[in-house]
């Protein structure tokens, strides 16, 4: 059995959600496993549908998301994230985002617009 890991992205941005939901609801399966599987054809890593049965929607309308990723996919986000000094919520973002041709992940200057200011000196 493969070895999974998680990650945690929050917040997670309800179009996004809303895409994968409805996308997850067509194809037949969950909306974790329909992430996973886009996250590892971007990142070119080998994974198959589990088969499992998907669990219900309706109680997905949250502002985050717990991902249950192959290892080897989880280390490349990972990976992806400290190489380009971007947070892997962002990375994870922009990846379904550009799936379903949705607006990036907003970045100012090379940073993540996270609405929080530095205090001045």
């Amino acid at each position: 059995m493969t070895e999974m890991s998680t990650i945690f992205v929050k917040p997670f941005r309800s179009d996004v959600r809303a895409a994968l939901v409805e996308d997850a609801e067509a194809t037949g399966i969950g909306v974790n496993e329909r992430a996973a599987l886009i996250l590892a054809e971007t990142y070119g890593v080998p994974m198959e549908p589990s088969g499992r049965k998907p669990r219900e929607t309706s109680d997905l309308d949250v502002g985050h998301m717990l991902l249950r990723l192959p290892g080897e996919l989880a280390t490349r986000i990972r990976l992806h994230s400290v190489e380009r000094g971007v947070p892997l919520r962002v990375i994870i973002l922009r990846a379904l985002a550009a799936h379903y041709a949705l607006p990036p992940e907003p970045l100012v200057d090379g940073r993540v617009r996270s609405g929080r200011r530095k205090a001045s000196a």
